[in-house]
């Protein structure tokens, strides 16, 4: 039997080794398949678990964009992954009388939280149990009340039982059981810290409360990808929480945008009756500035809206400096009790060679001298001339330009009021910018200066000295009455509203018009910063707190005809502006009916364009919130100056909106929504709706 057993062994081990010679002999075929690689094996093994995963209810697409790349570590109270720190807070805590939308709360709890709300019937039975151990109690209380009070309320809540009791058998009563995880998500352990803590103390506000559950860690992360099935397996073990069918339904979310500002001002509401309550000065991780584009036709509501805005930051305190065209807001300015200025009269010169403090020495990140820069602010000033001369004479090339700044470099020195690039580097760096009105250079000087220039020394040659004397000729001639001589502008440094009337400026040449526009661009911007300056001194001394600051607010109407893409040099300058007032507490905001006035559609050919272009995608970029009020079929022209922020259901709903309908572009948010209408101040608004 042995020597059998062994035989039949060696049979087996050779019928073994024929059949590996065998499959050898194949896989050498010429025109045999291949046998699988390593690779291929695995990734035949994973499509067959992709497969099962399908077939058992998975979102494979869902997990394939949320799973994490690289390493993971499951630790006590949160998940490291590649990509940041992730943690799940469990909800435990529920107030008694949740309010209307309660589920907003946690739903909207942080920009960067995934909310996940489970929800089950509760079996009947369990419900009835429940109720009737909670009226045996109140009975209880009723027939052993110290009061007559106390008896009237156990009534009341004997009465509800009963009630709710029988709704269990007649169908009427549902109970819900739910359970809601919040999953967090940040870069690091540090800021995934603070953003715990900030969640938590959101909730707790509302009547919640939240907890991490350092055992469950594991679990709850893989929890966000289980199905509905595995879910509700697990489902007591996840904080559970019993809820009438009526406070579940009166938590609805998905049905209800709102804005709720700590210390905003109503604004309107919602197409889903949302309240709209809106601060312009509040900063989040997305509203990093106050500046603002209203866009808007006539009679869209446009006016109506802006003068609701410019009410409460008068009744803040804050500084309003507008340019008004058809007497648009003369009558609000009168009305709040702020002063008109003409903006094309000799009695209000603005001499072009003043040098405005248009640049501080204070950084992006608030940090840096609470000064002026004297340098920047006069490199600024000789380009807005230059800029100037060029919208006089289009010819005129980047050279040309270069040789006239040198030349006003060599005016401004010749003057006493700068000093050489030699003084400069050892430190003697004039106050040009705090001069009286008086010490500062005229342009009947320049165009003298020019003329004395016998020999062409200061020109390379005599076409680009011919162009400048030209152009200088032009505005001694023309706009001498308000651009040559001595400022002479009211003082208006007290005033908290001023507008600056432009309908007598708007009747003269173009190129007139945009100088002096530029011009009084760059003064009020000087004061803004001188202004900023001032506020930021006091923040820093204790004597007013952030609520205390006193803001400005640049408000341009119909603003195309100072930003268009034929204004290139003074587009420019407004960018530069907008990054100094944000972080002097300062605001621009731009109004107008023609967004294709400012950036028409198509690609720019010419360098000039480009720049121009260029500079007007800065200026758009900064506008932190933008207003789309009801526009002609102009949808191609409101994205080519917007960009691909505004999702094309609310870009297709433009054309449609009504008087008073807007679309609310914030941060990361967009919503639709209905300005409030205030009949009794539209009387002084004088606009429509």
């Amino acid at each position: 039997m042995i020597k059998t057993r062994e035989r039949s062994k060696t049979q087996i081990e050779i019928k073994t080794v024929s059949r590996k010679r065998e499959v050898k002999s194949k896989n050498t075929s010429p025109n045999a398949k291949p046998a699988y690689s390593t690779q291929e094996a695995m990734l035949e093994r994973l499509k067959r678990l992709v497969a099962k995963q399908r077939q058992k209810g998975f979102d494979v697409n869902f997990i394939s964009k949320t799973q994490p790349v690289g390493d993971i570590q499951f630790l006590e109270n949160h998940v490291q992954t590649a990509k940041g720190v992730e943690s799940i807070l469990m909800v435990d805590v529920y107030p008694d009388h949740p309010a209307v939308f309660w589920l907003l709360q946690l739903t909207e709890a942080s920009t960067d939280t995934v909310t996940i709300v489970n929800i089950e019937s509760e079996n009947k039975s369990v419900t009835r149990r429940r109720y009737q151990k909670m009226l045996r109690e109140e009975m209880y209380t009723q027939r052993h009340a110290r009061d007559d009070a106390q008896e009237m309320a156990a009534a009341i809540e004997v009465a509800k039982l009963e009630q709710l009791i029988a709704g269990t058998f007649e169908g009427e009563s549902a109970q819900k059981i739910i359970s809601i995880r919040l999953c967090l998500r940040s870069k690091d352990i540090e800021s995934h810290q603070t953003l715990v803590s900030e969640v938590l103390n959101g909730l707790a506000g509302g009547g919640f409360g939240a907890a991490l559950f350092s055992s469950d860690t594991k679990m709850l992360y893989q929890s966000k990808w289980a199905s509905p099935e595995h879910t509700s397996r697990s489902f007591y073990k996840i904080a559970p929480h019993s809820v009438s069918s009526n406070d579940l339904a009166k938590g609805y979310p998905f049905n209800h945008t709102e804005l709720n500002d700590p210390c905003g001002f109503y604004l309107g509401r919602t197409e889903t009756n949302g309240a709209i309550f809106f601060d312009s000065w509040r900063r989040t991780p997305y509203r990093t500035a106050s500046n603002m584009l209203i866009l808007g036709k006539t009679g869209s509501g446009k006016s109506h809206f802006i003068k609701k805005n410019l009410d409460y930051q008068k009744a803040l305190g804050n500084r309003i400096i507008l340019f008004s065209k058809n007497n648009e807001y003369n009558a609000w300015t009168k009305d709040v009790g702020g002063v008109v200025v003409g903006m094309f009269s000799a009695n209000e010169r603005m001499n072009m060679m003043q040098v405005a403090g248009t640049a501080t020495n204070v950084s992006e990140d608030g940090t840096g001298e609470n000064t002026i820069d004297e340098i920047g602010s006069f490199t600024a000033h000789l380009a807005k001339i230059v800029g100037n001369l060029r919208l006089l004479d289009r010819t005129i090339g980047d050279t040309e330009a270069n040789a006239m700044t040198l030349v006003l470099n060599q005016f401004y020195i010749h003057q006493g009021v700068w000093k050489t690039q030699e003084e400069l580097n050892k430190g003697n760096i004039p106050t040009i910018t705090q001069l009286e009105s008086e010490q500062y250079p005229t342009l009947s000087q320049l165009k003298a200066f020019i003329e004395s220039d016998t020999q062409a020394r200061l020109f390379p040659n005599e076409e680009i000295k011919l162009k400048m004397k030209v152009a200088i000729d032009y505005l001694v001639e023309i706009g001498g009455a308000v651009f040559d001589g001595p400022t002479r502008v009211r003082d208006l440094s007290k005033e908290q509203v001023i507008c600056f009337d432009l309908d007598t400026l708007l009747t003269q040449d173009r190129p007139i018009q945009q100088i002096q526009l530029a011009n009084a661009f760059n003064m009020i911007v000087s004061q803004a910063l001188i202004s900023g300056l001032e506020q930021r001194d006091l923040l820093k001394k204790g004597v007013i707190d952030e609520e205390g600051i006193m803001h400005t607010i640049l408000l341009i109407d119909e603003c195309h005809n100072l930003i268009n893409i034929h204004n290139p040099f003074i587009s420019e300058q407004v960018a530069t502006s907008l990054r100094e007032l944000r972080k002097l507490f300062g605001a621009v905001w731009l109004a107008t009916q023609t967004p294709k006035e400012m950036k028409p559609i198509g690609n720019p050919q010419s360098k000039e364009l480009i720049t121009a272009v260029s500079s007007i995608n800065k200026i758009v970029d900064f506008m932190t919130y933008k207003f789309l009020f009801f526009l002609d079929s102009e949808t191609q022209e409101v994205k080519s100056l917007i960009g691909d922020n505004l999702p094309d259901e609310y870009l297709n709903v433009i054309p449609k909106l009504k008087r008073g309908e807007t679309v609310f572009m914030t941060g990361a948010k967009v919503l639709k929504m209905e300005v409030h209408y205030d009949p009794i101040r539209d009387q002084v608004y004088n606009g429509g709706q």
